[in-house]
């Protein structure tokens, strides 16, 4: 916001006509530069056309299990200043309950879409309203806007074939170089690298146990391969976390070969 204060605007579209109009009266000197008597310090400094960002919380419920306040705090301050910024966040769940899409969560993403859900309740989290409930599959949706008495809009999303999404994907990355971060301290990725020791093993075994208990909690069924998609780790790994739940009393024990356990703990 420092740049906002020092050229006297207020959001990032403002901002990018005063670049404009620095270009357009630079001449011939090839260098658009800040002139704001306010800041003399800042005199010579280049000014850049700034982009529009748009962050993508792919699961919202996964973060939600780890670090629920934090996570509220943080989308507080994006909601309040990262639009006058050009930054927009969005965010997808497939578990629309209480625990998730909290009143903080609700508050930072005034607009929302709900696809088709199992019961009302899932869709007045979502929308304030029924009706998601009684969508169609294959893309029937509702959108809720920030208009006032605006209701909701009931469209049908667009299917996106492997080759346009890759288009896009192929655009994007043609913009700027990439930087990949390697979440080296994740548990589950971890796991799949291996080369620790014995003891760090039992406290990455321990740190995925409890994400793996937090999730079966909340989703009141547990699977090796649920927690293979899940947690993105190996057979062996998700059915060490099986075993251990079910030691310690959190999962019933298998009826038959590939069915979804019980979960004899509740969500308090």
């Amino acid at each position: 916001m420092t740049m906002f204060r020092r050229e006297g605007v207020t959001h990032v579209e403002a901002y990018n006509r005063r670049v404009y109009e620095r270009h357009l009266t630079a001449g011939k000197t090839g260098r658009v530069t800040n002139c704001s008597p306010q800041d003399e310090s800042s005199w010579g400094e280049k000014l850049h056309h700034l982009p529009y960002i748009i962050v993508v919380i792919n699961e919202l419920t996964e973060i939600m299990m780890q670090a629920k306040d934090e996570v509220e705090s943080l989308l507080d301050n994006v909601a309040i200043n990262a639009p006058a910024a050009g930054i927009y966040l969005v965010a997808t769940t497939q578990s629309p309950q209480r625990r998730v899409v909290t009143e903080s969560v609700r508050h930072a993403f005034p607009s929302r879409i709900a696809l088709r859900v199992n019961e009302k309740q899932e869709s007045r989290i979502l929308l304030d309203a029924d009706g998601a409930e009684n969508l169609m599959e294959h893309g029937d949706a509702l959108y809720r806007g920030t208009e006032m008495n605006c209701g909701m809009t009931r469209f049908r999303s667009a299917i996106v074939s492997f080759d346009e999404i890759s288009n896009v994907v192929r655009f994007c990355s043609c913009q700027r170089t990439q930087h990949f971060i390697d979440h080296a301290c994740d548990p589950a990725i971890r796991h799949r690298e291996g080369g620790s020791s014995k003891s760090e093993e039992a406290v990455l075994d321990e740190t995925l146990y409890d994400r793996c208990v937090r999730f079966v909690i909340l989703e009141q069924k547990a699977s090796t391969s649920l927690l293979q998609r899940r947690f993105s780790i190996d057979y062996g790994c998700a059915a060490k976390m099986m075993d251990m739940m079910e030691e310690r009393g959190v999962i019933s024990s298998p009826v038959r070969a590939g069915r979804i356990r019980k979960v004899i703990i509740r969500q308090q």
